[in-house]
């Protein structure tokens, strides 16, 4: 009676004409779900619409209008912007700002709505035109204003008066591939403009960044990571394989199958919706890595099988020998990479659920596609089986039988050792540093940052409970001694809030007399100064981004520097124990803003991610237990499959010691993957042990010449393939590929050396 795995290889091989026509219609299939292609390069890809933190940031921006701008730092040579030449330019960038796409309002020194006193009345108007007369007495009047305004400072002109910027604000589309296009325009017109005026003022030099430009950046590096690193991957993948196996055909089989499967597994992710972030986007990578692995095996199996055998008995023989094995370790890839479900990050989700398609339809196709090539492809027979790889793995069992206990201790040593490394990793993750340097945006950035330190955003919601309770005076000196106490506040650069505006308009009201500047006597006094604000400043200026329209609540922005994620913590301790002594309960706001978003992401990401790390371990051990029909060896392929992420993560240690969003999924990611290798190695164990009756460790011995080169193999192409990761400009995907590449290594050295070893404790060594 035949068994499945016959019953499979038999009509395998009968049917493959046929099964590669339905391949084929599987792929036609899943080519047509790339018309619901989405990429998402914005971070808010990283955050479901339910997060906690995310839900906040919404709210404040439905109230208050989208947080989409675009910042240009403006300096000159002269190292001072009140120049004639410099504040001209400013007026031009600021004019032309307008004309962009997707502007909706431009803020800068030369548009600011100052107040003063003319006689009994109040002029609003610009600090100045494109058409005054910049002498040294203008020019004087307008650097102590912008000097001696705080809400100028650090916003658009930093301290030393070196450097100004002017601001975009951005409409912001609902759609998120028409609000990719309307941000990519805006960019390039930005750069445009920006070369434009450079040109225009030779001692001037700009320097551009904003949500929208990194957006626009982060999607134009995941196109040119996709377009240069695959045609890299599959170079290196076809040199080195083809190198280890001997064989053209072998590699080329096993890249198509590759291509096939990721293709296939994309088109199908994006159809039942998966929307792919600047990390999902991985998949493509990872689908083609994983998938060659997979079909190594059965390659290698196969080309040790014609040294031997007719290349049609080969080809059956290696689709039945590998079908359990290569079922089991396509199961437990595929769980590994579902296990991403578990964390709270939608990007690891999305890519592990795009890579376990890949994983399935690199196990279908092995079987409907796979015999088909082999059989048409030219393959130069072998001469012998016994390759020169085969002697070393031979050598090496040999090694590890001869030295087992000094393997076990050695490896436990190190394990403790590197556990304890690990341990001293700590999460920190700047979204303002997602692009690795040498990069255009990052130095702008970092120059920006460096002048202005205005980089993070945080928004307060101040709510006075009643409509028109933003004129209340006892609100307003609540709001008042609140921004106050915030720009006293180390980390923060700059505050803006409409209690300024009111405060420098009851001045002017007063003949501009210092003494004058503070808060209304009372609430229709600033009701009615509010009013004329409004009424006074032109289009583009008005307070909709600071006051709600029922004036019930009022919205406080404050910037500061890039900050590590421990740094925003406390800060935020700060602010809440703050506001608990010195705001009712009603006002109290713990602060949004997409780095606060950022930071509690990166925590709780790691927790779930631990959480699921967990779950997969359990999983993955009941599977194999009941598979290989042991417990035993369920417990033993424990320890093989836990101790490489210990590894790297020590490793990365002593290379980094900061962990980044990404990386919180790697234990998960890996366990799936490094779990391959450990089946295989047990099941020809295994198979030895009962079917021939061969001693544990003769065992070993079959175990390393029958599947210890595509191990090898498998590993070196999925440490290459994820270590070509580390060419993408972006930093989360670099230190994912990298990362992932260390664990993988130690997972090939621990199964080759500690598995053996392990199954010696409380194996008989004679024959079973």
């Amino acid at each position: 009676m035949l068994t499945v795995s016959q019953w499979i290889a038999d009509h395998a091989m009968r049917f493959r004409g046929v099964l590669v026509l339905v391949s084929l219609v599987m792929l036609i299939v899943g080519l047509s779900g790339y018309k619901y292609f989405v990429f998402d390069s914005t971070p808010r890809a990283f955050f479901s619409a339910d997060y906690p933190y995310q839900k906040a940031f919404d709210a404040i921006e439905d109230k208050y209008g989208k947080d989409s701008r675009v910042l240009i730092m403006l300096g000159s040579d002269d190292d001072s912007i009140f120049t004639p030449e410099t504040l001209a330019a400013l007026s031009d960038l600021t004019e032309q700002g307008w004309q962009l796409p997707g502007v909706l309002r431009v803020d800068s020194l030369s548009n600011y709505q100052h107040s003063r006193s003319d006689g009994d009345d109040v002029i609003i108007d610009e600090l100045y035109d494109p058409g005054d007369d910049l002498d040294a007495a203008s020019i004087a009047r307008i650097k102590h204003i912008a000097m001696s305004s705080p809400d100028l400072v650090d916003y658009l002109v930093n301290p030393a008066g070196t450097h100004a910027s002017v601001i975009l604000t951005l409409s912001k589309n609902d759609s998120q591939t028409h609000a990719q296009a309307e941000e990519t325009a805006t960019a390039e017109a930005v750069y445009a403009l920006k070369r434009q005026v450079e040109a225009d003022y030779p001692g001037v030099k700009l320097w551009i960044t904003g949500n929208a430009i990194s957006n626009y950046h982060n999607l134009t590096i995941a196109t040119k990571d996709i377009v240069i690193m695959v045609p890299i991957m599959f170079a290196l993948m076809f040199v080195m394989i083809g190198l280890l196996m001997r064989s053209v055909a072998g590699v080329t089989v096993s890249l198509c199958i590759a291509l096939l499967a990721t293709i296939s597994a994309l088109g199908y992710a994006a159809m039942m919706g998966t929307v792919f972030s600047t990390l999902a986007i991985n998949a493509v990578m990872i689908g083609i890595t994983v998938s060659i692995a997979h079909c190594i095996h059965m390659v290698a199996y196969f080309l040790h099988s014609y040294a031997e055998e007719s290349k049609a008995d080969a080809i059956r023989t290696s689709l039945q020998v590998n079908f359990v094995p290569v079922s089991i370790t396509s199961l437990t890839t595929a769980l590994g990479f579902l296990s991403l479900n578990f964390t709270d990050l939608p990007p690891a989700a999305h890519l592990g659920n795009a890579s376990a398609l890949a994983v399935f339809f690199a196990w279908l196709y092995s079987y409907t596609v796979l015999p088909a090539l082999l059989t048409v492809l030219p393959v130069r027979r072998p001469k012998t089986a016994e390759t020169n790889l085969v002697r070393i793995m031979t050598r090496l069992a040999n090694w590890v039988i001869r030295w087992q206990r000094a393997v076990l201790v050695s490896c436990a040593i190190i394990s403790v050792v590197m556990v304890g490394l690990a341990m001293q990793n700590t999460i920190n993750d700047r979204f303002s540093e997602m692009i690795k340097k040498p990069h255009e945006f990052r130095t702008d950035n970092d120059a920006i940052d460096a002048h202005f330190g205005g980089l993070y955003n945080v928004f307060y919601d101040m709510q006075s409970g009643e409509e028109n309770g933003v004129t209340d005076l006892v609100f307003i000196d609540h709001v008042d001694t609140f921004v106050d106490w915030l720009r006293a506040q180390p980390e923060v650069s700059s505050v803006h809030a409409y209690t300024d505006i009111l405060k420098r308009l009851n001045k002017s009201l007063h003949g501009d007399k210092q003494q004058w500047y503070r808060s209304p006597d009372n609430s229709e006094l600033a009701a009615q100064l509010l009013l004329m604000y409004e009424f006074s400043v032109p289009q583009g200026a008005s307070l909709d981004d600071m006051i709600a329209l029922d004036k019930s609540s009022t919205r406080i922005l404050i910037n500061t520097p890039s900050m590590d994620t421990d740094a925003i913590f406390a800060f935020q301790d700060k602010v809440n124990a703050w506001q608990a002594e010195h705001l009712p309960e009603a006002m109290r706001y713990p602060g949004a803003s997409l780095a606060i978003m950022w930071s509690h992401l990166s925590i709780d990401s790691l927790v779930s991610s631990i959480e699921g790390s967990f779950v997969a371990l359990v999983i993955i051990s009941a599977v194999l237990m009941v598979v290989l029909g042991s417990f035993r060896y369920g417990l033993i392929s424990i320890v093989p499959n836990l101790i490489p992420a210990a590894i790297g993560f020590g490793v990365w240690a002593i290379i980094s010691g900061e962990l980044g969003l990404g990386l919180t999924t790697v234990v998960i990611l890996t366990m799936g993957i490094i779990v391959d290798d450990t089946v295989h190695f047990l099941s020809k164990y295994q198979f030895a042990r009962k079917h021939q009756a061969l001693n544990a460790e003769d065992a070993v011995r079959f175990a390393f010449r029958r599947v210890g080169t595509p191990i090898w193999i498998t590993t070196a192409a999925l440490a290459s393939g994820f270590a070509i990761l580390t060419l993408s400009k972006i930093h989360g995907n670099s230190d994912l590929g990298l990362l992932t590449s260390i664990i993988l290594v130690a997972a090939l050295i621990l199964d080759f050396l500690l598995l053996p070893a392990l199954l010696f404790v409380d194996s008989e060594k004679k024959v079973a």
